[in-house]
């Protein structure tokens, strides 16, 4: 890492008229959410435009691991990943099947790549607070084409709480094709999470 720090400095040193420092809060948002702050669980609403609307709680490690929770449709499969394993509860978390095995760390650093890539080319990006509850939070949105999502268009817009730099909400809308999706999250920590171990 270290090797990677002067060539930085360097780039920023010599084009400060370019740096803009709202897009850059936005790869920031977009790319690394909340990894750093630990574990959270995320309440998860989708509505497929034209289709149903589902809801579920995501927790997640901030390690990769994570399991979803359906809440509707209720008779919904949970999943669950762990390392390089992924599994199915068809009854609600009580026993977990084995689905398939991938390699976790090559999907996270692919994704990265190509999170970085569209936040580079992200358009209409922009910055300023908003009230959340009766508390001042920054926001900040933008739109990008998704390479991991072919074709896909995608607007983001984050609620950050400026005290703790928590993403506390966020929104997504993607449009891709015929098909049109709004996702709404809304995160909290969740420093006591013990996700399954299954057999």
């Amino acid at each position: 890492m270290r090797l990677l720090i002067f060539p930085l400095l360097f780039v920023t040193s010599i084009v400060p008229a370019f740096a803009d420092p709202c897009h850059d809060r936005f790869t920031e948002l977009l790319i690394g959410g909340n990894q750093k702050m630990g574990p959270v669980r995320l309440h998860i609403t989708q509505e497929i435009v034209g289709g149903k609307t589902s809801l579920n709680y995501h927790h997640s490690d901030g390690e990769g691991n994570g399991m979803t929770e359906m809440i509707e449709p209720v008779d919904d499969p949970w999943s669950l990943f762990i390392g390089d394993n992924m599994y199915r509860s068809d009854d609600k978390g009580k026993s977990w099947s084995f689905i398939n095995s991938y390699d976790a760390e090559k999907s996270l650093a692919d994704m990265k790549v190509a999170m970085t890539k569209d936040a580079a080319e992200a358009m209409g990006v922009a910055c300023g607070e908003e009230d959340l509850e009766g508390v001042a939070h920054e926001v900040v949105e933008g739109n990008y084409n998704s390479t991991m999502v072919s074709g896909a268009s995608i607007y983001q817009k984050y609620w950050v709480n400026p005290q703790t730099g928590w993403i506390v909400k966020s929104y997504g809308h993607t449009k891709s094709g015929g098909f049109e999706s709004k996702t709404t999250q809304l995160i909290e920590p969740a420093p006591d999470l013990v996700l399954p171990k299954p057999k």
